[in-house]
Order: C-alpha cells, then sequence, then structure tokens
C-alpha cells in the first residue's frame, strides 16, 4: 500500500503560529490534515477513546500550549489520565515562555516546538514522531485482568499501568493468545527472541521475572506452568 492510499493523519489546534498554508509549505503533501480551533473541537470531531480505534484517528496531535491550567493542559489530562491515550503529541509554545515547554512534556507531550516556528525542525520533528508511531492503530487486547495495549506497549494489571521491558511485553502477548498450549523453549527463542539468543536459561529467567512481576504464579488467576521435558503453558489458574 503506498503513502498516498494510507497517509498520515495529523490535526492541528494552533491559531497563532500562522494560516494553514504555512503548515502545509512545512509538511509532507501526502499528510492528511485537518486544522480545528480548540482542542474542545477536536475532541466532538475524533473519537481518542483507545478503545475504539477509527480509521479516521489521528496519528499526531499539534497543539497550542496555552498552560496547564488552560486548555490544551485540560486536553493533555484527559488524553494521557482519563483515556490513557498514547497518540503522539507535538505543544507549540512561546520563545519567551520557556517554562511552557517542561510543563508540557510533564504533561504528556512528546514533543514541543518552539514559535516563531521554523519551517524545516517543524518538518523534522513531525516526521521524527510518525516514524516511531503504528501507522494502523491497533484495539487493545483483554485478557482479564490485564490489558495489552499493542500501540504504547503497556499494560494495565492491578489497578495500574506497566510498561514492561520489551521482551517481557511480547512473552506475555505471546502465552495469553496461545491459552493452555504447551510451547517449548525453542518456539519461544523464535518467535519472541526472533533467533537472537538460543540460551534456555534467558527464556527462563524471563518467564521467572514476569510470573513474579505480573502475578502469573496464580495471583492474577493465570499461572505459567513448567511442563517437565516439553515446555511451558499458561492456564487459568481456576481451572486447576
Amino acid at each position: 500500500m503506498s503513502p498516498l492510499d494510507n497517509p498520515w493523519r495529523i490535526a492541528i489546534v494552533d491559531q497563532k503560529s500562522g494560516p494553514p498554508k504555512l503548515w502545509r509549505r512545512s509538511l509532507d503533501s501526502n499528510h492528511d490534515i485537518q486544522f480545528f480551533r480548540s482542542c474542545d473541537e477536536l475532541l466532538r470531531a475524533f473519537d481518542l477513546n483507545p478503545e475504539d480505534c477509527h480509521n479516521n484517528t489521528p496519528h499526531l496531535l499539534i497543539i497550542d500550549w496555552d498552560g496547564c491550567d488552560g486548555n490544551a493542559g485540560r486536553f493533555m489530562n484527559h488524553l494521557r489520565h482519563t483515556q490513557e491515550n498514547g497518540t503522539a503529541v507535538l505543544a507549540v509554545v512561546d520563545e519567551n515562555k520557556p517554562r511552557h515547554s517542561t510543563d508540557a512534556c510533564h504533561a504528556g507531550a512528546n514533543e514541543f516546538i518552539t514559535r516563531p516556528i521554523d519551517q524545516f525542525e517543524l518538518s523534522t520533528r513531525v516526521q521524527n514522531l510518525l516514524i516511531h508511531r503504528p501507522r494502523n492503530l491497533s484495539i487493545p487486547e483483554h485478557y482479564p485482568p490485564f490489558r495489552f495495549d499493542l500501540n504504547r506497549r503497556t499494560v494495565a494489571y492491578d489497578g495500574k499501568l506497566h510498561r514492561p521491558r520489551p521482551r517481557e511485553f511480547d512473552l506475555m502477548l505471546y502465552f495469553f493468545r496461545r491459552p493452555n498450549q504447551i510451547i517449548p523453549r525453542s518456539i519461544l527463542a523464535e518467535r519472541v527472541w526472533l533467533g537472537e539468543s538460543d540460551e534456555c536459561r534467558s527464556v527462563d529467567t524471563y518467564i521467572s521475572r514476569v510470573r513474579r512481576l505480573f502475578g502469573l504464579n496464580g495471583q492474577s488467576g493465570w499461572i505459567i506452568r513448567s511442563v517437565y521435558g516439553k515446555g511451558y503453558c499458561l492456564k487459568s489458574h481456576v481451572d486447576g
């Protein structure tokens, strides 16, 4: 599929930095760009709930930062805490308000850029943000009491949002997608480790970690059992 068939979608909430033609000159012509007068208008236009992704959900939000107590601050609080949404955010701050850049990042913005905007800098920062985002957003996978967010690579469990190591995340998700199946160590090394390591002890060490850190010793209702001479199996603890 070509970029024209599946463009990056960018929503811009910034009336101060200049007219739409300034943004269009700075950004790739293949981007799907939409402009909004306020963050409230943006929220009315899109469902940013990560549980209900749509084909028109923006990959990147560019917002005029007016402080933690302003419209943008309230919007970021909603985005990051109420919805736990990992959509990339670029905050635009005034050059004479350096504190705003720190506040924006603490509130959850991925990057900031100062006004007046340099077109090359804007283009570079946008591309750097987009290149690390999934072009097609994935709906989270639920295996109660676990919730795996594939976009942010986070795990919600025990009332907390966890950020596992990459291999821990991949290992757990591999097991949960195959409950009650006996999985040999060699398969885990091939499919999770991608052949980077053939040391069985490395597999054993990571399984020991996720058991302890994520209650996969039965505490969560799930248990990764060792099957002598064969490998491992994830089972619901209530099934015995």
